[in-house]
């Protein structure tokens, strides 16, 4: 299929995609184009908490499979799996693309959503993540009761090297 962006006047050329898709099949899968957009915005709201700068948004896809779990008496009922829809979305510059669309199966465990990220996306996601806590250095010696012993109280190296090996379990 041709990749659709997902704007508004677009709704219904993803809508046919899904009534063709599906078919008959109702009960566990994406069946309105809203809920593909839903995941746009979804996956728009995961990027922003990853990445601070939207242009670094490009790049990134997002597979959903839908339908919930349900318990495995269920499951069992049939021995078959139940159908559902899977989708895959693309991250453009601006927009997000529905680039994939069809039928799949499930079991107990229902559907699932997952984010993937460029290799440049995940360095931006880590080094963002690594800044978001503060980096604390500590100026003295840790006891083993987790207290600091400053480096300034001691007054000559003999006492230093004396306190060092009673922090460090050392006689």
């Amino acid at each position: 299929m041709k990749p659709i962006k997902l704007v508004e006047g677009n709704k219904a050329k993803v809508q046919a995609e899904l009534d063709r898709v599906n078919g008959r099949a109702s009960a566990h899968c994406y069946t309105d184009a809203d809920e593909i957009y839903a995941l746009a915005r979804y996956g728009e709201g995961r990027l922003s908490g990853l990445l601070t700068a939207k242009k670094d948004f490009k790049g990134a896809t997002m597979t959903c499979v839908s339908g919930s779990s349900v318990s495995n008496a269920y499951a069992k009922k049939s021995w078959k799996p139940r159908i559902a829809t899977r989708v895959l979305l693309l991250r453009g510059s601006v927009e997000w693309y529905l680039t994939s669309i069809a039928p799949d199966e499930i079991y107990s465990t229902g559907g699932s959503t997952g984010l993937r990220l460029t290799p440049t996306q995940d360095a931006l996601a880590i080094h963002n993540f690594r800044n978001s806590y503060a980096h604390e250095q500590i100026h003295g010696w840790l006891t083993p009761r987790g207290e600091i012993v400053p480096w300034g109280v001691f007054t000559d190296e003999d006492s230093a090297r004396a306190a060092f090996a009673l922090v460090s379990g050392q006689k």
